[in-house]
């Protein structure tokens, strides 16, 4: 897991009674100022939009940092204006070129799972908006919190809240779960034993001596 990161300086943060409201009336994502530079072609955007943590002054998509950096860098890095892309109906920005267009060709590889929503927050029922400078990449996806305390707690059962974030995600999005997965077929000791080699399936040589 990486290090976690933050700076005192903090966005304001809706509350989750506001993120529901826009939820409920369809708003996926907030239009950031100005056109951007380009957006991703219909094969790369997300087939069914879900609601994006953005700034509540810029509308950014988690407050103009950049989510490639998270990877690249291990750490938290703003975009710059001349590097913007429109992804799952919301603006995001990048640092440089080169992570534009890695988000380009791999968006849900470093898009932050759960739209950047703190994900403990969200194992607890709730949908908050995250910090961006606070997070962590687990098992090759980027995480964001709340809180620097918040992100002390996932360190310790990261699984469980992942698993809990995304039934509760599933839910307020109205979203299929996931198909069952397949269960191992245990076999028969006993079947296994008759079959095996030296074995008299037949009771002919009586009982050994």
């Amino acid at each position: 897991m990486s290090a976690i990161r933050r700076n005192s300086g903090l966005s304001a943060i809706r509350t989750m009674a506001v993120a529901v409201v826009l939820i409920a009336c369809g708003v996926r994502g907030v239009l950031a100022a100005g056109d951007g530079t380009g957006a991703l072609p219909a094969d790369a955007a997300s087939s069914v939009p879900t609601p994006v943590s953005t700034d509540a002054t810029t509308g950014f998509a988690i407050s103009g940092f950049d989510p490639v950096a998270y990877f690249t860098e291990n750490r938290a890095r703003s975009g710059v204006a001349n590097q913007e892309v429109r992804w799952n109906e919301a603006a995001w920005r990048f640092a440089n070129a080169g992570n534009c267009d890695a988000f380009k060709q791999h968006p849900e590889i470093y898009a932050p799972r759960f739209g950047g929503f703190s994900v403990v927050s969200l194992a607890r029922g709730q949908l908050v908006e995250s910090d961006p400078e606070v997070f962590t990449i687990h098992k090759g996806k980027l995480y964001l919190f709340y809180s620097p305390q918040q992100a002390t707690v996932f360190a310790e059962a990261p699984d469980d809240f992942v698993a809990k974030a995304e039934k509760t995600w599933r839910r307020i999005n109205h979203l299929p779960d996931p198909p069952p997965q397949p269960q191992a077929v245990v076999a028969d000791k006993k079947s296994e034993m008759k079959d095996q080699p030296g074995v008299d399936i037949f009771g002919l040589s009586g009982k050994p001596e």
